[in-house]
């Protein structure tokens, strides 16, 4: 059978000495994932260590179960499993602290159970509901099995199964879809105050071709079941409080008696007497109508505002508990606290449109303020003026900027002037004037050497004007750079990349850099930089990776809102631990790291709009972006 996971996770608000979390991976190396599978793991933390939170326990703990168990490929799943589960809760179950674990892998048609501690292991399979595992603190139980279509396994603490009994699982399990039980005990699990190490995670297998169908219609028979109950509510002994039999008093008493001829037999006395009983029925009637008319629009009321509340405090309650893992997951697992985070801050959102003054609400967005540069890495900056070099020239604009051994260097094409900036002292001055410079020209700079490339080759700059290259590109759509005492053009209409080696004497002759069938394409290039390998940035805002004349597989992950197409400009230096891409369309800076391409934080002002070029100095912590004839300058806060 070819199936799928479906999970629902559940874990109580962190306490003092307690933490639980499920923890959900899945390797993105293709060979790990096929010898090892899918891991999902409950576990919870109690520990009687001050000095150290039970939260930073977990996340070793997880941090070692994933290193055991995927780091040594050689030994068969089951065993591998239960090893990596038993020799973890050895090492850290130990002076004040307790450790229990129940892990599921799925790989191939199977699936692999272990479990430590008091944590316990459950299925369901229609229509029975029995345990699978029960954990032992001293040893560690395993089992295998092969799944079918609509099984669910619950891997939950100790606390959880102590909390809920037998009874109850097995009624929400075969009534309910895993996500309509994981709403239903929310708000109990979420409301338990100092039960840390109380979660669940309810695993359901699901066919294929069924993904998704079995959770919807369990979703709506709960509802329906629900709308059920509160009708029957209505056919009970009393109506919101009062009898049916006051009801019928009260009717009875308007009605006279007749006699046994079916005339009313009264004397005028009685008929006065009568009539001033009949108003007086009618009176007390007329009240109780009233009373009735006010206990029902008030018992109406009063179930709409405990219905209203009890939304509204499960919502509060789940928001907060989204901003709490993922502050547990910054550092472990980035990505998933970026998700978390987004989720408390949309129910922020809405919440806020609800009951905006509610104090509740206002402190998870005081929450939410407190951490979003923390977790999301998302900086609202405002541009700070660094240097205006129109004080230095007049009617100066910038066109090109280049940056190397801490000196900026930026290009006027139309007023035919270089000027250098220091970053350190921002003292500035003018490198070369209209006699060296020509309005097609192309900066570059390597420590202290400043070039300029035209269509009659490569020229340096300043003092002198002297040439060192003689074109042996055809194409017009040039980029220049230098690095490392070598020059690089790229002609983008020819799709290739020439490295003029560096010579006491000036660089040889241009020798294709890019090994042949590199790159299919390079003519939509609209950026590059260099730190030892070629970094290039398409206006698609793909970010495309060469080394060694050979094209490396790179992608930019994580990143949201996705790279514009008209993204700008792209930067780094061998100095630098990350790679900084100008969104200029979006009005940010995005910082992925060079490594694995993974989101790291963004920057964004309104002037980044209308800027070009960027240079980056991580030792200055300093951001620069040119804008005509001034330039701009950021703190880096994410290093």
């Amino acid at each position: 059978m070819s199936f799928k996971l479906i999970s629902a996770k559940l874990t109580s608000s962190p306490g003092d000495s307690s933490w639980s979390q499920i923890h959900d991976f899945k390797p993105d190396d293709k060979v790990k994932l096929d010898k090892r599978g899918h891991l999902i793991v409950c576990l919870s933390i109690k520990s009687e260590i001050e000095e150290v939170s039970s939260a930073t326990i977990g996340r070793e703990v997880i941090t070692r179960l994933q290193e055991e168990y995927y780091g040594n490929l050689a030994k068969e799943v089951l065993p591998a499993l239960s090893s990596a589960v038993e020799k973890v809760c050895a090492e850290f179950s130990r002076g004040g602290v307790g450790v229990e674990i129940a892990a599921l892998v799925s790989i191939g048609n199977a699936v692999y159970f272990a479990d430590q501690g008091s944590a316990e292991i459950w299925v369901h399979r229609r229509p029975t509901y029995t345990i699978l595992l029960s954990g032992e603190a001293s040893r560690v139980r395993s089992a295998s099995g092969y799944p079918e279509n609509g099984d669910v396994f619950v891997l939950g603490t100790g606390d959880f199964f102590s909390r809920f009994s037998e009874s109850t699982i097995s009624g929400l399990v075969s009534r309910f879809g895993i996500q309509s039980i994981v709403e239903q005990l929310a708000p109990t699990v979420h409301g338990e105050k100092g039960a840390g190490s109380l979660g669940v995670v309810f695993v359901q297998v699901a066919d294929q071709e069924e993904l998704g169908v079995y959770e919807e219609a369990s979703y709506v028979s709960s509802k329906y079941a629900e709308s059920n109950t509160q009708d029957n509510n209505f056919s009970g002994k009393k109506q919101f409080g009062l009898p049916r039999s006051s009801i019928k008093l009260v009717l009875g008493k308007l009605i006279p008696r007749k006699g046994s001829a079916g005339r009313t037999t009264t004397s005028l006395a009685e008929n006065e007497q009568m009539i001033k009983r009949r108003k007086v029925s009618v009176s007390v009637g007329l009240v109780l109508l009233v009373m009735l008319l006010v206990s029902i629009v008030f018992g109406f009321r009063q179930k709409k505002n405990k219905d209203i509340r009890l939304l509204y405090e499960g919502k509060v309650s789940e928001a907060e508990h989204n901003l709490e893992e993922a502050k547990n997951l910054i550092s472990l697992d980035p990505e998933r606290a970026r998700e978390l985070f987004s989720k408390s801050k949309q129910a922020y959102i809405e919440l806020s449109a609800e009951r905006g003054q509610d104090a509740s609400v206002v402190a998870l967005g005081e929450q939410l303020g407190s951490y979003q540069e923390s977790i999301l890495g998302e900086y609202r900056v405002s541009l700070d003026l660094f240097v205006d070099l129109s004080l230095l020239t007049n009617d100066f604009s910038g066109d090109e900027m280049v940056f190397s051994d801490g000196t900026l260097y930026v290009l006027d094409k139309a007023g035919k002037k270089i000027v250098s900036v220091d970053i350190a002292s921002k003292r500035s001055e003018v490198v070369a004037g209209p006699s060296q410079i020509e309005s097609e020209d192309k900066l570059a700079a390597y420590v202290g050497r400043v070039f300029v490339q035209n269509s009659k080759g490569v020229f340096e700059v300043g003092s002198a004007m002297t040439k060192l290259i003689e074109p042996n590109w055809s194409g017009e759509n040039i980029l220049a750079n230098a690095y490392a005492g070598n020059f690089y053009i790229l002609d983008k209409d020819a799709s290739k990349i020439y490295r003029y080696g560096g010579l006491s004497s000036g660089f040889s002759s241009g020798q294709e850099w890019l090994s042949e069938g590199a790159s299919e394409g390079l003519s939509n290039i609209v950026s590059w930089t260099i730190d030892g390998t070629i970094w290039m940035l398409t206006g698609g805002g793909d970010v495309i990776r060469f080394s060694q004349g050979n094209q490396i597989s790179f992608a930019a992950k994580g990143v949201y809102p996705e790279l514009a197409n008209k993204s700008s400009a792209i930067y780094t230096n061998e100095d630098s631990k990350y790679l900084y891409i100008q969104d200029s369309h979006a009005g940010r800076v995005v910082v992925i790291n060079k490594e694995d391409g993974q989101y790291k934080a963004q920057y964004s002002d309104e002037g980044l709009k209308d800027t070009k070029n960027l240079v980056v100095s991580e030792n200055d912590k300093k951001l620069i972006v040119l804008k005509d004839q001034k330039l701009f300058s950021i703190d880096l806060k994410h290093l």
